[in-house]
């Protein structure tokens, strides 16, 4: 098989691929060099096998949909839980297929060495795990993952070049920005979000604009919300599109609007889901950067309601942007943590918990469905942080 960067949606097909490549090779007995020679010796991608992997391991952490079952590499939990503890901190216990992640890395870490023609892509995917791998560990900044990032980030700066694709440089531009932001270092943060601003041709900004919050209001006030403007319109603008979306629980109450209702506001522009994750990373990074109170929490949902209201329009005659499960889980997740001025508004974001929870575990949408592609775009919760902030 010759290196691609070609990836698998189809997660059962990943874990059949992974079992026949891996049944004959002892890989507790195997050091980083010889998996990889391994491999290469039967003209396996390790690309794909990353990908594959990779994909897997998201599959039944995070995104769901005809879920089967864990997958584990014979004889490596042991031994893939002792590698990934970081400063006496172990992944959180109820990951699942922790091995394939373990694996990931090992063949990241050494490809980064060795490859150079598609260095920019495996240090990407060593970026992805290292994302994967803080996110195991928790709120506890690992040092040592901390000083891998680093150095992934000063490979990377010196391979960039416009044969990359949009889509990787914004993946490792966005990545890069939130751990940063993550490990405290937030000059370097609000660069990496400048220049994926920058990619995307896109300026946001906060604005006041008049509104009604309420079905019975007469007097419209000043409501807080995010305007986006364009230096050059994008060209993956999507009006609507197929792909299946979490389902979105109404407020349900007599007096209070859904959304605010604005009056002078220009029409609704229509947001692609990068520019939908690049607002959702501006708002994670607020939230960083700000102090804990009542107005970080309104400008946060500031950015998180334009892409609610993108998304999930309430009126049919607005235009609805397309969007991915990834994108429109955050962004749920995310309102339901802080919409909690009411108790309508605190019976909403609990259902909503609840709903997000159910969705894994059902078979449809399935998982090719779900726009795994997304998922590194997004901050998309693990199924075991949504069951707790149930």
């Amino acid at each position: 098989m010759a290196e691609n960067n070609k990836t698998y949606y189809l997660h059962n097909d990943c874990v059949s691929e992974i079992k026949k490549i891996f049944s004959d090779v002892p890989l507790s007995e195997l050091d980083d060099d010889a998996l990889v020679n391994n491999l290469l010796e039967r003209s396996v991608s390790v690309l794909q096998v990353i990908d594959h992997a990779m994909f897997y391991f998201v599959a039944v952490n995070f995104i769901g949909g005809s879920v089967d079952e864990s997958y584990e590499l014979d004889g490596c939990c042991q031994l893939a839980l002792e590698d990934l503890c970081c400063e006496g901190e172990y992944p959180f216990k109820l990951t699942k297929s922790l091995t394939l992640l373990w694996l990931c890395k090992r063949l990241c870490r050494t490809m980064c060495t060795v490859s150079q023609t598609l260095s920019f892509l495996y240090h990407l995917n060593y970026l992805k795990c290292i994302y994967l791998h803080q996110y195991l560990i928790g709120d506890e900044r690992s040092p040592k993952l901390k000083s891998e990032f680093q150095d992934i980030i000063d490979v990377c700066e010196e391979c960039l070049d416009p044969t990359h694709t949009t889509e990787d440089v914004i993946q490792y531009l966005m990545l890069s920005s939130y751990l940063s932001a993550f490990y405290y270092e937030y000059e370097a943060s609000k660069t990496f979000a400048s220049r994926c601003a920058q990619y995307l041709n896109i300026d946001v900004k906060f604005c006041g604009v008049l509104g009604k919050c309420t079905r019975f209001q007469e007097k419209e006030v000043a409501n807080l919300t995010v305007k986006v403007n364009r230096v050059v319109e994008s060209k993956d603008n999507k009006t609507s599109g197929n792909s299946p979306l979490p389902q979105i629980i109404p407020l349900s109450d007599d007096v209070l609007l859904n959304s605010v209702v604005f009056s002078t506001m220009e029409e609704q522009s229509i947001l692609s889901n990068t520019e939908q994750s690049f607002i959702l990373l501006l708002c994670e990074l607020h939230r960083r950067h700000y102090p804990r109170d009542d107005l970080t929490e309104q400008q946060c949902l500031a950015y998180i309601n334009t892409v609610i209201r993108a998304v999930y329009p309430d009126s049919e005659n607005e235009i609805k942007s397309s969007s991915s499960w990834p994108i429109a889980t955050e962004t749920l997740f995310r309102r339901s943590l802080l919409e909690h001025n009411s108790v309508r508004k605190t019976e909403r974001a609990l259902s909503q918990l609840e709903e997000l929870s159910c969705q894994f575990k059902r078979t449809s949408p399935s998982f090719s469905e779900r726009s795994p592609s997304s998922f590194f775009l997004s901050r998309m919760p693990s199924i075991w942080t949504l069951q707790v902030s149930t």
